[in-house]
């Protein structure tokens, strides 16, 4: 954007100089067309009635045909030096008689002739005209096979050399600007293998290197001796520049599988380029340049379903697209038209396609940084998505490994108490048949009690284990009693070992949300191992208090036991874990690793609290309800 904006005054200073010289136009300038370009100075001398008006330029597009221009020069011309300049760099022969005793003196130029063979140091052609007289006749004999566009103009020397010096800080700031994005866009090929960047870059070094060889930049700087290479580079560049802008319209348009017929027209296009670009060995390159043309007018009018799909897809690059290609067309007709002879072509057109160029190019470029910055983003969530998948697939094959091992654990565990009750039932149809004492049948009854209760908590245990697989939500959220609760889970205990048991609760404590049911079976984890591993007829205290600096409730369990020993704070709270001070007792190891699982599912912490001194506390902390 920077280079533009500099680009900018550096061509309207170019322009401003252009506006300087005196046009010769009717009644000053009259023209003939040579048709087959057979005529001589003095046949068509002969024929001056027939010479046409000459008014703001002559254009003929792509002809064979040769022009002769009748010049008159001003009778309020100013007397001394001036220069006779035909502002195109692309005729082929020029050719200007200017009257003498007995004939006439013929001097040539034109893009035909070396550089260095020119009268003065200028890319036109141009003619000095040392000591004109107004009212002077000359003829100028044109031929050439591009396009057919002269305006003749006079300059004063001066006005010339600003005008031209002008031209060339345009033209470097031009190429300049159209270089730095080409190779801005070959190294993001080169880093990203992006096609679209490698053929955006190609268009654009087509583009600058054409108008470099056009505009007579290739002749006077780099082949100043040899015209036949910039003649030649001339006319291959348009089927260059041709071919690469097809190739880089029909990915920007996304033509493929969408629009395939029109994608047909650009092959088409693109097929004609390739024609130009070797048409030096074969010839007609005027035809073949013509039919490019009026290619180039059809193509914007055949992709307007395109421009609209672009549109409709909502993203800026796209739209960017949409917008950029047909104002660009809409600026580049003039120079089309007038290529092809339907409209003057002068200097300020030719100029304009210039100018043209640059806010399309940039643009374009533009929407691919848009574009590279989508895809990124696209392949961000794409990773993104893809790590999710991962994630979660590994979380569900850790589940259903878990959920495999837990389910055999349980199957293992249950054939005990099934044992005991089948054993129980077993010695009870023995004791009926013998008629013993109440004592021992009663005893048979407890044991299948007990297992029963074993299985029961077994089945709870699944019952948790499901509820806490990842991806389950909580179903059963309401507010919650933790002292209601807590009572609960004592009438769930022996009633000797819930005589044990005290509990103590804040009169005020705020409200609180969380599924009842699995934090009763938390709550009764706790419970169960501090009857189990507290010392005999100890008090185990259940404290439920409000925690004001966290806004939430701190629900403790404390007993009279051996503790945990140090270094086991968290080792406990592992799956299947069952530290070896504590082997003796019956147990999976799961209690506490639930009990955790499931405070944490209501967003709250269970760990061990060190600051109780005479056995183990274990601390729930609960937020309050938003």
């Amino acid at each position: 954007m920077f280079g533009l904006i500099c680009l900018l005054p550096g061509l309207r200073t170019a322009w401003a100089a252009v506006a300087d010289p005196l046009r010769l136009q009717a009644p000053n300038a009259t023209w003939l067309r040579d048709s087959g370009a057979r005529l001589t100075i003095d046949e068509a001398a002969a024929r001056a009635d027939e010479f046409q008006p000459l008014y703001h330029s002559l254009s003929r597009g792509y002809t064979r045909d040769a022009y002769w221009l009748r010049l008159t020069l001003p009778a309020d011309m100013k007397e001394g030096e001036l220069w006779l300049e035909v502002p195109s760099t692309v005729l082929d022969d020029v050719r200007l008689y200017e009257p003498r005793t007995g004939g006439w003196t013929v001097r040539r130029s034109g893009d035909t002739l070396p550089f260095d063979t020119h009268e003065g140091p200028y890319r036109t052609a141009s003619f000095r005209l040392a000591q004109p007289h107004p009212g002077e006749v000359m003829y100028l004999r044109i031929e050439t096979t591009s396009v057919m566009a002269v305006s003749p103009r006079l300059w004063r020397a001066p006005a010339l050399q600003t005008a031209n010096n002008a031209a060339n800080l345009g033209y470097g700031w031009y190429l300049g600007f159209m270089f730095t994005v080409a190779l801005f866009n070959l190294v993001s090929w080169a880093t990203t293998r992006h096609g679209i960047y490698g053929i955006f870059a190609m268009s654009v070094v087509a583009t600058a290197t054409r108008w470099f060889a056009v505009d007579g930049l290739a002749g006077e700087f780099v082949f100043p001796h040899d015209a036949s290479v910039p003649a030649l580079l001339t006319n291959s560049l348009l089927g260059l520049q041709a071919l690469c802008d097809c190739l880089c319209q029909a990915r920007l348009l996304q033509l493929r599988g969408n629009f395939p017929r029109l994608l047909h027209f650009y092959r088409l296009v693109m097929l004609l380029g390739v024609l130009i670009i070797f048409s030096p060995l074969y010839g007609y390159y005027g035809l073949l340049a013509t039919m490019v043309f009026i290619c180039a007018m059809l193509a914007p009018l055949l992709s307007i379903p395109a421009y609209l799909r672009l549109w409709r897809t909502g993203n800026l690059s796209g739209r960017l697209i949409a917008v950029s290609l047909p104002l660009y067309f809409v600026v580049m007709l003039p120079n089309y038209l007038g290529s092809l002879g339907f409209m003057p072509h002068d200097p300020a057109t030719m100029n304009s396609a210039h100018l043209a160029s640059l806010p399309l190019v940039l643009a374009l470029h533009l929407s691919l940084v848009l574009r590279a910055r989508d895809v990124e983003r696209a392949r961000n969530e794409a990773q993104r998505q893809a790590n999710d998948a991962l994630a979660t697939s590994r979380r569900e094959r850790s589940a259903r490994e878990e959920q495999d091992r837990f389910l055999s654990m349980i199957t293992h565990e249950v054939r005990t108490p099934v044992a005991v009750i089948d054993a129980a039932a077993h010695s009870l149809r023995l004791l009926d048949q013998i008629g013993a004492d109440p004592a021992q049948r009663n005893s048979r009854y407890q044991s299948i009690k007990q297992a029963v209760g074993r299985m029961k908590t077994l089945m709870e245990l699944a019952e948790v284990q499901d509820r806490l697989l990842p991806g389950t939500s909580q179903s059963n959220t309401g507010s919650l009693d933790l002292a209601t609760l807590s009572r609960d889970a004592l009438s769930a205990l022996e009633p000797v070992a819930a005589a044990r048991v005290a509990i103590e609760a804040d009169v005020a404590l705020p409200p609180l949300k969380g599924d009842t049911r699995l934090l009763y079976f938390a709550l009764l984890n706790l419970l169960d191992n501090a009857v189990k591993y507290a010392h005999p007829d100890t008090l185990i205290r259940i404290g439920i208090v409000t925690d004001m600096k966290t806004r939430g409730v701190l629900w403790r369990i404390k007993d009279h036991g051996p503790g945990i020993p140090t270094g086991k704070e968290e080792a406990i709270f592992e799956k299947y874990r069952r530290l070896d001070e504590t082997a003796a007792q019956s147990g999976l190891g799961l209690g506490l690793s639930l009990a955790r699982q499931i405070v944490e599912k209501h967003d709250g912490h269970l760990r061990l609290d060190r600051s109780w001194p005479h056995g183990a506390c274990f601390e729930i902390w609960l937020p309050e309800a938003a």
